[in-house]
């Protein structure tokens, strides 16, 4: 026989109660806890948990910007001014701006076209921009920016146009904090000078430049009658030709030197190939970066400027850097054969 347990009268009173006016009027059906015992707020916390929420959201104020202070200029960066506007040349001024700490500052003024700046450097977090000589920073009215340099390295660029005319920069590093960057050339090997001859704007002009000189690219003579090798460092380059933004790397014994221009398909770089020539005074264990550029698309004119000497990375630094990384693909190349060779030759034997 089954037996029915009684329920307590309070719990029938209770269920009747839930019947007769709505479970959810009396919390029905829910299991009851114990209620933790309030806790009441030291001073610290109520000071906390009583600030306004709008209070708690608002954003932090950023300080003015101030003028920048000498420890945060670095790098060392120049830059030479061969744009043109309209076809007509432009001077340019270069400014440090858009900065969140730092108001913007001047730091090159009034270039002139087939001039360059002095070095200067910029403060970190800047950003490095060039604008018409006389206008005021703004976003809108920059050319192009410059690219900032590490802190022991030194940047030559060049301020030139696009085939639209537009303004870019091209940039080359003439030293390097790091030994193991191939950007910047070696020093010079023992008693000689280094020498670098660029003609990036000629690129601009090739079609005038055809009836005149030939074209915006040429062979690099000694002045005589013979062509120049670049330097061994390069991996022995034989005589190669100068234009677009190919350079030419010269090591020279010290003394006076004649570098001659010669047209690009002539044989060899004769007397009645020259074109045009640059006379410099090499010295030892000195660079030099020789541009040349064109103010009208017809005459040929260049810019002779000192270059610091990359002494973190001695002569034959970059060459034993390339033949290290050229083994080391080759080694990569080999093991991937390998590799390739074992699963055909596994292929084969399960197919036979």
């Amino acid at each position: 026989m089954l037996k029915v347990r009684p329920l307590p009268t309070l719990r029938l009173a209770t269920i009747s109660a839930c019947i007769a006016l709505g479970f959810a009027t009396l919390g029905c059906g829910e299991e009851k806890t114990e209620k933790a015992p309030e806790k009441k707020p030291t001073p610290e916390a109520s000071a906390e948990t009583n600030t306004p929420p709008a209070a708690i959201a608002a954003p932090v104020a950023r300080p003015e910007p101030i003028a920048p202070p000498k420890d945060v200029f670095g790098g060392n960066a120049r830059l030479i001014n061969l744009a043109m506007q309209d076809g007509a040349p432009v001077a340019i001024d270069i400014w440090a701006m858009q900065s969140a700490l730092y108001t913007p500052v001047k730091l090159a003024e009034n270039v002139a076209f087939g001039k360059s700046t002095e070095w200067f450097q910029s403060p970190k977090g800047s950003q490095v921009r060039v604008f018409l000589a006389g206008t005021e920073p703004s976003p809108e009215a920059v050319l192009t920016a410059l690219s900032y340099a590490r802190k022991g390295s030194h940047v030559t660029a060049m301020l030139l146009n696009r085939a639209d005319g537009t303004f870019m920069s091209s940039s080359s590093w003439d030293t390097s904090d790091d030994p193991n960057d191939l950007q910047a050339p070696d020093a010079p090997p023992e008693g000689k000078g280094y020498v670098v001859l660029r003609a990036n704007q000629l690129r601009l002009h090739e079609e005038a430049m055809a009836t005149t000189t030939g074209g915006e690219a040429f062979q690099v003579g000694d002045g005589k009658k013979s062509c120049l090798p670049q330097r061994v460092e390069d991996n022995g380059f034989p005589p190669s030709r100068l234009g677009g933004t190919q350079p030419v790397k010269l090591d020279l014994a010290p003394g006076t030197h004649t570098i001659s221009l010669h047209k690009r398909d002539a044989k060899g770089c004769t007397k009645a190939s020259k074109v045009y020539e640059v006379t410099l005074e090499v010295n030892a264990g000195e660079a030099q970066t020789v541009v040349l550029f064109t103010p009208d698309s017809k005459a040929i004119e260049h810019i002779v400027l000192s270059t610091p000497v990359n002494a973190t990375n001695p002569y034959g630094t970059s060459k034993a850097l390339r033949d290290k990384m050229s083994a080391a693909r080759k080694a990569r190349h080999a093991k991937k054969e390998a590799e390739r060779a074992k699963k055909a030759a596994e292929k084969a034997s399960d197919e036979k």
